[in-house]
C-alpha cells in the first residue's frame, strides 16, 4: 500500500474533518495522487442515500399532514393552525432537495411508497383515537397541489358520518 494511501485510510478513521479537508484540498488542486478514491466513492454514495432517506422522510410527514388537515375531524378547531404550520415546514425542507431533477424523480418514483406508508400511520392514529376514518388507498392530491405553499386540502364535513 502506497504511503498516501495509507494516510488517507489512518485520517478517514481518526479525523474524519480533517480528512474531509485534505480531500477538498486535492480535489481543488486537481491532486489525484493524494485522493482517497475508496473512502470519497463511499461518501459520496452515502450522501445520496442519504439525502434519498430525507427525501421520502419528509414527503410521509408532508402527506400525513394533508390527511389528518383534510380527514381528522376530532377537535379540528385545536389541531388544525399545528397541521398546516407542519404542512408549510416539510413543503419548505421538501423543496430544498427538488430543485435536483435526480431528487424530483425520486419523489415521485417514491410517491405511492410513501403515500401508503404515511396512510398506515394515519390509520394507526385514529385507530388510537378509536376513530375509523375513510382514506383514499391512493393519494387524493396532485403532485402539484402537493408541493404547492399555497394550497391545503378542502376539509371533509364535520357532519360527515366516519
Amino acid at each position: 500500500m502506497r504511503s498516501v494511501e495509507k494516510e488517507n485510510k489512518t485520517l478517514y478513521k481518526l479525523d474524519f474533518g480533517e480528512w474531509i479537508d485534505q480531500q477538498v484540498i486535492a480535489l481543488k488542486n486537481k491532486d489525484v495522487t493524494a485522493l482517497d478514491w475508496v473512502n470519497l466513492q463511499e461518501e459520496i454514495e452515502s450522501l445520496g442515500a442519504s439525502d434519498k432517506r430525507a427525501i421520502n422522510s419528509l414527503t410521509r410527514q408532508l402527506l400525513i399532514h394533508l390527511l389528518l388537515y383534510a380527514y381528522w375531524t376530532v377537535n379540528r378547531d385545536f389541531y388544525l393552525s399545528g397541521w398546516k404550520i407542519e404542512i408549510n415546514n416539510f413543503r419548505n425542507d421538501l423543496s430544498d432537495f427538488l430543485d435536483s431533477r435526480n431528487y424530483y424523480q425520486h419523489f415521485e418514483n417514491n410517491l405511492d411508497k410513501n403515500y401508503n406508508k404515511a396512510l398506515k400511520q394515519v390509520n394507526l392514529k385514529a385507530e388510537n383515537a378509536n376513530l375509523s376514518l375513510n382514506l383514499p388507498l391512493k393519494y387524493p392530491f396532485t403532485i402539484e397541489q402537493i408541493l404547492d405553499d399555497d394550497w391545503y386540502p378542502p376539509l371533509l364535513n364535520i357532519d360527515s358520518k366516519l
